[in-house]
């Protein structure tokens, strides 16, 4: 299981929004 991170956070949210994400992190 991979520990959450702020990058995990990142690509969970790509993936849920595709390339309609903005965000500045």
């Amino acid at each position: 299981v991979f520990e959450v991170s702020p990058f995990f956070s990142v690509v969970e949210m790509r993936k849920a929004g595709g390339d309609t994400i903005e965000y500045d992190h």
